[in-house]
């Protein structure tokens, strides 16, 4: 035990730092000591006593993590007396120490549930066991859907009562942010899909409680209950009431396809003056976008009015019917693919070779790839990553990058690789590093959103620990973000700091870490430099055989 000088302060203050009741002392004058335990239950209980808001006077989670380090390490054990003084909002020991045990307990009782679950499913030894388990494991799905809704939308209320300003929309729309940052985590997803499931959440408990019940006695999916209240988000509360109330009884019978074109029919019925203008907010948003698909594809899509895109497709389909040519062994689809390329280029790319490789790129197109020497100039079988889509093969990097074209350009961008921890160093630069030098970096070494299960493309540079908690401008402590994600760290109960690695740890309220490892970049095995009498040696041998 670390003797502590703050054991000889008032009796106003109290010990704020603490974890289960076994590891705490009395000591004089009302304060408690810490005994010696794990660093990881010192973070617990910091992360405890924060998410009271505690206004702790000095405590901050580096003054903790700058205590493990003189400590030894996370792997060791330390102990040491932390004191604030709390006159106003004192946070009494039991307090901390009973919420604590009640977490415990639900982690135990969860862990019951889920071994007995497991157990069911092991223990299945023939068809109609099996038919049975599936079945009630579907029920179940459905049930944890109910539960999870129902829990999110507590938490969201709980927090939203949080606001320091209850009419600020700038403080509304934060808090909106921050809480789907926050139920992200726990459900090891992106902030942008756990903005739909709070926006279901709150739909399902507050105005469409038939459906939730559905949800939750198994007579229909989550993904059914998200494409009726998609529906019904046209509509206003009474009217998603009354949706609610027509559908509810049908859902048992309804397929995906089925549940959305009912809920859809019945709310263009119910108002089409709300319909038509979310129809508008809907033309407003039109877009395009890529996602990477398998075997060094992707699908490009478009959100288009309906008549624009079918008329985009009829287009394609007559070139592809009109289109016959001596020697050309293409397939339908695979002229509507060549056609739609070259229009959108207007005509810089109009096909490829068996490889997927175009055989011209568009003038001013860049291809951003990263991939190491030895897969570049040595035929080394090490994947490349391409920026903007993903790992692809080695040898269709080598053939990206040596497109050639009277309009085309190759340029090459030297990455900078710490052989040891195998981690993107540095970038080369012509000039000083400016704010946007670093940025680019951020964007090839990160490649996506940094947020765990978070795969957007990267808007921002991101402090990893805050500026205004101390946190430096430069490549360790930045991080590249979607804007999503960015946005809800502002008004966020979580934590963030990266770790010697490059690791960046997200640390939720009940203590729970989420890690975001730094993506490693292509690497081969190092050349092989021979000496000059090893190169002596193998002429001699090649001469020798030759002879």
């Amino acid at each position: 035990m670390v003797d502590s000088a703050a054991a000889h302060r008032s009796a106003n203050d109290i010990c704020c730092c603490t974890a289960i009741a076994d590891v705490v002392d009395p000591v004089a004058e009302g304060g408690c000591r810490l005994n010696r335990f794990g660093s990881g239950a010192v973070r617990a209980c910091w992360r405890a006593a924060d998410a009271y808001r505690q206004p702790w006077s000095g405590i901050t989670e580096d003054a903790c993590r700058q205590q493990e380090w003189s400590a030894g390490g996370t792997e060791h054990t330390l102990a040491y007396d932390m004191w604030s003084r709390t006159d106003e909002n004192p946070l009494p020991f039991e307090r901390l120490s009973t919420r604590m045990k009640s977490m415990q307990e639900l982690d135990e009782r969860l862990a019951d549930v889920l071994a007995s679950a497991r157990a069911a499913v092991r223990s299945a030894d023939d068809n109609a066991d099996r038919i049975t388990i599936i079945r009630w494991l579907e029920h179940v799905k459905s049930f944890c859907a109910a539960g999870q809704a129902t829990l999110t939308d507590a938490y969201r209320r709980t927090r939203e009562a949080e606001k320091i300003r209850p009419n600020s929309k700038a403080e509304s729309a934060r808090l909106r942010t921050a809480v789907a940052t926050e139920i992200a985590a726990a459900r090891r997803e992106s902030a942008a899909k756990a903005r739909q499931h709070v926006g279901l959440a709150a739909a399902l408990c507050s105005e469409m409680p038939q459906l939730l019940g559905a949800l939750d006695e198994g007579r229909t999916s989550e993904y059914r209950a998200v494409l009726v209240a998609r529906a019904a988000g046209c509509l206003s509360s009474a009217d998603r009431t009354k949706l609610n109330a027509m559908i509810g009884p049908e859902l048992a019978g309804l397929g995906d396809g089925t549940s959305a074109d009912r809920a859809n029919g019945i709310a263009y019925k119910l108002d089409p003056e709300m319909a038509m203008q979310h129809r508008r907010k809907a033309v407003s948003d039109r877009r395009v976008s890529v996602r990477p698909a398998p075997d060094g594809m992707a699908w490009l899509s478009a959100f288009l009015p309906v008549a624009q895109a079918v008329s985009i497709l009829a287009s394609l389909k007559k070139h592809a019917d009109l289109s016959f040519e001596e020697g050309d062994t293409r397939t339908q689809d695979q002229k509507m693919a060549d056609e739609l390329v070259a229009r959108a280029t207007n005509g810089g790319t109009t096909g490829c070779d068996a490889d997927g490789v175009p055989d011209t790129l568009a003038g001013g197109v860049v291809l951003n790839i990263i991939m190491s020497d030895r897969a570049l100039m040595d035929d080394d079988d090490e994947p490349a990553y391409l920026v903007g889509y993903g790992t692809i093969p080695a040898d269709l990097a080598r053939k990206l990058a040596a497109i050639k074209d009277s309009g085309a350009r190759t340029w090459v961008r030297r990455l900078y690789t710490d052989p040891a921890r195998l981690r993107l160093r540095d970038m080369d630069r012509n000039r000083r590093l400016f704010p946007e030098s670093m940025k680019q970096f951020l964007r090839l070494r990160d490649r996506t959103c940094r947020t765990p299960w978070c795969n957007a493309p990267i808007r921002d540079a991101d402090h990893i620990q805050e500026y205004s908690r101390g946190g430096a401008t430069d490549r360790v402590n930045g991080q590249g973000k979607c804007k999503c994600c960015n946005l809800g760290k502002i008004d966020t109960v979580m934590r963030f700091h990266v770790e010697p690695d490059g690791t960046v740890v997200a640390t939720a309220p009940d203590g729970h870490e989420d890690r975001s490892p730094e993506p490693v970049p292509p690497r081969s095995r190092p050349w092989r430099i021979y000496s000059p009498i090893e190169i002596d040696l193998g002429d001699l041998i090649d001469g020798s055989q030759a002879s």
